[in-house]
């Protein structure tokens, strides 16, 4: 494992906070008349997209919002750039950003909300992250994040909102020790990544209103050897990896306080399989991992403490070697796997109350070849 200096863990120097400048705004209306506010937007599911690292595209689906099946887009792929994996969507639905691991950059995407479709940003790819394993983005979608294994640094990218753009903002000193997954709370306040090689999650404080990164304190944090996917709990209670080559899950929980990691209830559970992705889903509730040996998804209630029990049909069958999986939907009651093996997404229900999952009419569904990664697209309507 890599031992850190001072300087490593705390990459804030160059970032220091901004003073804020506020401004207030008095409203005035006639006594007599009721001011009547716009409803504010609503955010739909309604786009599924897949990375297919085998031919280095992009694959589209509309989904169906009642019974969650997809339809290929039209003019789907799209090409992306070389070994693409990770895959994130803004959280208004007007860009995605694909990082291209097998090579040095990050595709960006606008988002057509009417089609669908794609259109490759000005300026991408943006070539500043040797082979991005890891991408997040927070709930207010104004920066994107990137695990850059080829250097073993962590950036920060400023998303211009009116156009997408990407502008370097931040790099980490090489803090990292083999970056695998990336992930980001709800709330946008913390990011984790998976460190394959060292065994540990380097975790990061998101600075206010400015969007760089500062090390928490104790990071890097052991845990279960070789972990590869990671997943926060919404509501930032927990972080799950995944462990293929141990056959194992391992939990953390997260200090309220402090952000401090400590081993969830039960941590690590044995699965089988070779887990090598996994989604908490939306409500916090249930855990979803992709057994990428088995062709399998495993359903786990998430208890007090973090501690793991397998739901009452606790597995689910998936075409060959599926890996990155997604969660959501109108009440986040979908889940989609890209399974690597097959070209294909499969795409499930979820019951809410009890976690089981249903295979959705007509899974699965064609995709490119060697699909890694899978993300729902959210749309402001």
């Amino acid at each position: 494992m890599t031992v850190l200096t001072p300087t490593a863990m705390y990459f804030r120097a160059a970032m220091g906070l901004a003073l804020l400048a506020c401004w207030a705004a008095v409203a005035c209306a006639p006594e007599e008349q009721d001011i009547v506010e716009d409803p504010a937007p609503e955010r739909l599911s309604k786009y599924v997209y897949v990375t297919n690292n085998g031919e280095d595209s992009v694959s589209g689906f509309r989904m169906n919002r009642t019974s969650g099946k997809l339809t290929l887009l039209d003019n789907a792929p799209w090409s992306a750039g070389t070994g693409p994996k990770p895959i994130v969507a803004h959280p208004d639905g007007d860009y995605l950003y694909v990082g291209n691991a097998g090579g040095s950059d990050i595709t960006g995407f606008e988002i057509d909300k009417s089609t669908g479709d794609l259109e490759e940003l000005p300026g991408s790819p943006y070539a500043d992250c040797p082979g991005p394993e890891g991408l997040a983005m927070g709930a207010a979608g104004g920066y994107l994040y990137a695990a850059c294994a080829g250097d073993e640094t962590v950036r920060v990218f400023e998303i211009d909102a009116a156009s997408g753009y990407l502008t370097l903002m931040q790099t980490s000193p090489a803090i990292l020790d083999g970056p695998a997954g990336m992930a980001m709370d709800e709330s946008g306040a913390l990011v984790a990544i998976s460190n394959a090689t060292g065994g540990t999650i380097s975790l990061f404080r998101v600075i206010e209103n400015r969007g760089g990164l500062a090390e928490v304190i104790g990071s890097p944090f052991a845990i279960e050897a070789g972990p590869s996917a990671i997943s926060f709990s919404p509501d930032a209670k927990y972080i799950f990896t995944a462990h293929g080559s141990s056959d194992r899950i391992d939990g953390q929980k997260v200090s309220a306080s402090t952000s401090v990691l400590s081993a969830a209830t039960g941590a690590p559970k044995a699965t089988g399989n070779r887990p090598l992705g996994l989604k908490v889903s939306t409500d916090s509730q249930f855990l979803y991992v992709t057994a990428a040996d088995g062709n399998l998804i495993y359903g786990y209630q998430i208890g007090s403490g973090g501690g793991l029990s397998a739901v009452s049909t606790p597995t689910i069958t998936t075409p060959a070697t599926p890996m990155g999986i997604d969660t959501g939907g109108p009440s986040g009651e979908f889940v989609y796997t890209a399974n690597n093996g097959a070209n294909s997404v499969s795409g499930f229900s979820r019951n809410l109350s009890t976690g089981v999952l249903t295979r959705v009419t007509g899974s699965p569904f064609t995709a490119g070849t060697e699909p890694w990664d899978v993300v729902i697209v959210y749309i402001l309507d």
